[in-house]
């Protein structure tokens, strides 16, 4: 298993908009099942983008959310196992993109 798994984030807003950036990194590890030739699992890093605008007066607030989960499509790390990559580790959907509503009443 990964040594580290840090999570960390920006978020910009300015009125009724706001702006987040998060990146997700999971260190390199050793693959040590028995019969494994190469060994190593490399480093992961993926960001994560969304954009929310709250439109104010319509019965408590709607919020309109744009975003995209592994915004620059990145792959995860080779391992020597069935699939190619750790699906116990790693994400291997690629980049998500989505859209959102959300009403206060």
């Amino acid at each position: 298993m990964p040594k580290d798994r840090v999570e960390y984030g920006v978020t910009w807003s300015l009125n009724n908009s706001e702006l987040n950036l998060r990146g997700h990194y999971i260190s390199g590890y050793k693959n040590d099942r028995t019969g494994i030739t190469n060994t190593q699992v490399g480093s992961w890093n993926s960001f994560d983008l969304q954009y929310n605008h709250t439109f104010e007066g319509l019965g408590g607030g709607t919020t309109l959310s744009l975003g995209a989960i592994n915004v620059f499509d990145k792959k995860p790390p080779l391992a020597q196992l069935n699939l190619g990559f750790d699906p116990v580790v790693h994400d291997p959907r690629g980049r998500v993109v989505y859209v959102g509503l959300n009403q206060k009443f």
